[in-house]
């Protein structure tokens, strides 16, 4: 994501009549200095000769990339292939709540962004600082996620957590699994499952106290304690017991053994399963014989057990959920328990 060339022009008003001041103020402008200005077909040109190829559109709303497709379209201007990414929406979903949008100076400031208040909407100011944005968010929110998966319809590109009854309920549905960076590719966030707490978030101007400590970053440096595994524990809607230096949890899938010392995870096993030849579409089988070690995926305990939800979440995914349909009902009645108790 290296800046490799830049651009930017003033475009001059089609006429005098839709002369508005309070937009000029906005944008540093005078009426004589935007009259002065290139035509719209001019430096639509010079951004098509500029950007011959591209794969990404970044803006900030969707009406700003509509502007700009009218405007090609308009005078011919050939487009290639690319995907938009419609940057306000894309921080809705990793730094708010799934339904509430975040203001471009509130982003600024959240995130970090040295700015200079005058310089707002100066567009090229403003394009230079969401380059800085959207390069920070999506090195945060990958180092963020980093053990955690979606699920990626490559037809309709669109993301989903394991759990989300839609694609759970349209399994047939081809999806691919992905990290969750994928929404920084033009990809959208399921309805239905994009405002659960599944999706950890930057949490940006999170007041509320309930909020606050169901934050993946408070979790994180929790020490542990039984409340405090109990509490992260039934944040992923894990069935689980705790002794005194060992944690066992039981997904729809398998059971697992983390081992704990000194507040952090030193140790990680999981059960044995085998594969039967003779069985139909080779359907996994556990045996209890006893538990394999597994490679542990960090040394906190918030970490791990993300690791475990969703590494099962993809086994059963990938073998096809051939439960009886009374498992299932008892798998919703314990996921339903379990968040009462949450």
């Amino acid at each position: 994501m290296n800046l490799k060339k830049s651009f930017s022009g003033a475009m001059r008003l089609s006429s005098e009549e839709k002369y508005n001041p309070d937009t000029l103020v906005l944008s540093h402008s005078t009426l004589k200095s935007v009259m002065q200005a290139n035509s719209e077909e001019i430096v639509l040109r010079k951004i098509k000769m500029s950007f011959p190829k591209y794969k990404y559109v970044v803006v900030w709303t969707k009406d700003t990339y509509e502007l700009f497709k009218r405007g090609m379209d308009t005078y011919g201007y050939s487009m290639p292939r690319h995907r938009v990414i419609v940057f306000q929406e894309v921080l809705m979903h990793i730094a708010s709540d799934g339904v509430n949008q975040i203001g471009f100076e509130r982003a600024l400031k959240q995130a970090g962004i040295e700015y200079q208040k005058n310089f707002l909407h100066y567009s090229k100011h403003d394009a230079n600082y969401m380059y800085h944005l959207f390069c920070k968010c999506y090195k945060e929110y990958t180092r963020w996620t980093n053990q955690e998966i979606c699920y990626l319809s490559p037809r309709s590109h669109i993301i989903h957590t394991g759990s989300c009854r839609y694609a759970n309920r349209n399994h047939f549905l081809a999806t691919n699994r992905a990290a969750k960076y994928v929404i920084f590719q033009g990809n959208r966030v399921c309805k239905i499952c994009g405002c659960e707490d599944e999706w950890n978030r930057l949490q940006w101007g999170v007041s509320s106290g309930v909020k606050q400590n169901n934050r993946a970053e408070y979790l994180r440096e929790l020490p542990l304690t039984d409340e405090n595994m109990s509490m992260i524990c039934n944040k992923f809607r894990l069935d689980y017991n705790i002794a005194s230096d060992m944690v066992f949890i039981r997904t729809a899938f398998s059971g697992w053994i983390v081992y704990i010392q000194n507040d952090r995870v030193t140790k990680l096993r999981h059960e044995n399963y085998r594969q039967r030849r003779d069985e139909a579409l080779k359907i996994h089988k556990k045996c209890f014989e006893g538990y394999h070690k597994q490679k542990l995926p960090s040394s906190r305990f918030y970490d791990v057990v993300s690791y475990i939800k969703y590494h099962d979440e993809e086994m059963l995914k990938r073998l096809g959920d051939k439960r009886s349909r009374i498992d299932i009902i008892l798998d919703r009645i314990r996921e339903h328990d379990a968040e009462n108790m949450a």
